[in-house]
């Protein structure tokens, strides 16, 4: 009998230890820190991630800095009842990428401040999907050479306190519905907004300043805008084919279709005031043509490409699905000059949405007459925080492997 107690009891004891552990593994996976984090930084001297997730509450105790020295940092904030409270302080995103999606929330009492330094590149800020939220006391947007980015899509929704857009600095709207941002004070910088693909005709107002607008400008694609009201109106695409002329006015849509492959190209142009028409012709690439444009650069896979002549407009935006799972910050954009040039670009503002979507804004379309989507196979994407620890990590990992 004694044996088999000394069995039983320890035996219990550990069923519930293991229990005990198991009820807390949701708390400890619902936030993730790896590489350089600490309690108010990501970035300090090495890059870093972090992920946020599960219904978890994050609340930093001060001003939260991410990138300050080494840049490319990665913020993930997803999924209902997921929180960022950071209501009584700021956070500062340099040269790194904030994601909020499926319903979490972000809190930034202070001051939220999205900017890139010029030797690493870029810094964005994304919010997706329907629940997801901002509020802000202050958004800061730019610098004057790198560009930097605020986004809503998927219905995602904003309340801001003055927002600053410097520079290279872009903020953009998937119009998906009335008040996705609502703004006390814009006080420089544009907002574009964007018809969402599947957005149905009608007038919408997405965007309201409720107190005074001191210096900032809309800019519209794939619908007319009223800057005494305040209405985003857009009409139903066109439907037509590769090799078709389209004559369209400014501010309309239309939808092309290749009949050999059934890839879609959705073109909004953009609205202005001025009377005119805007004459398309868009084609698929051929395999050749997308080749060429991958001996560019071989270690990225080639997701799109269309060749298009468009007369009347400077700019416009083009909505394409590139295949779910791509890595938004690692997609990179070519055009082909009328010389015959290809060059690597950067979108005036690009949006990418789990369903595979993404839409950007063209570079002057006068000098130019084809684009390519490039990115990585999405078989073969690591998770967001390996992608930006495999560098940095890759020398620690095989240090401590030795060590064992």
């Amino acid at each position: 009998m004694n044996g088999r107690r000394n069995y039983i009891v320890p035996s219990v004891v550990m069923a519930i230890l293991v229990l005990l552990m198991m009820s807390a593994l949701p708390t400890w996976a619902a936030i993730v820190k790896e590489g350089d984090v600490g309690d108010l930084y990501m970035g300090k001297t090495g890059v870093g991630s972090m992920v946020i997730d599960d219904g978890s509450v994050f609340s930093p105790t001060g001003t939260f800095d991410m990138g300050r020295f080494e840049g490319q940092c990665l913020l993930t904030v997803k999924g209902p009842g997921t929180v960022w409270n950071g209501s009584a302080y700021a956070l500062l995103v340099r040269s790194s990428f904030v994601h909020v999606s499926d319903g979490a929330k972000m809190y930034v009492g202070n001051d939220l401040s999205i900017a890139a330094n010029p030797d690493h590149g870029k810094a964005a800020a994304r919010f997706d999907g329907a629940g997801t939220y901002l509020n802000a006391g202050m958004v800061d947007v730019g610098t004057s050479t790198s560009r930097c980015m605020l986004t809503f899509t998927g219905g995602a929704t904003a309340d801001i306190g003055t927002l600053n857009v410097y520079g290279n600095g872009r903020v953009g709207v998937k119009v998906t519905g009335n008040d996705q941002l609502t703004i006390n004070t814009l006080q420089c910088g544009t907002i574009f907004l964007m018809a969402d693909n599947n957005l149905a005709n009608g007038t919408y107002t997405p965007v309201k300043i409720t107190y005074t607008n001191t210096g900032g400008t809309v800019r519209v694609f794939g619908g007319t805008w009223d800057a005494k009201t305040g209405n985003f109106t857009v009409t139903d695409a066109v439907a037509g084919a590769t090799g078709q002329t389209f004559a369209m006015n400014h501010g309309d849509r239309a939808v092309i279709t290749d009949s050999a492959t059934g890839k879609q190209l959705t073109y909004s142009a953009e609205w202005s005031s001025t009377p005119g028409t805007i004459q398309t012709v868009f084609s698929v690439m051929s395999q050749s043509e997308l080749d060429a444009v991958r001996a560019l650069d071989d270690t990225l896979t080639v997701l799109s490409g269309w060749w298009h002549d468009i007369i009347g407009s400077s700019q416009a935006m083009f909505t394409l699905n590139i295949g779910v799972g791509q890595d938004v910050e690692g997609l990179v954009f070519w055009q082909r000059s009328t010389t015959g040039q290809w060059e690597q670009f950067t979108p005036e503002l690009y949006t990418y949405e789990k369903d595979g979507t993404l839409s950007f804004i063209s570079s002057n379309l006068s000098n130019y007459d084809g684009f390519v989507v490039t990115g990585m196979d999405p078989t073969n994407i690591p998770e967001p925080a390996t992608v930006l620890l495999l560098a940095a990590g890759g020398a620690a990992l095989l240090s401590r492997r030795r060590r064992r």
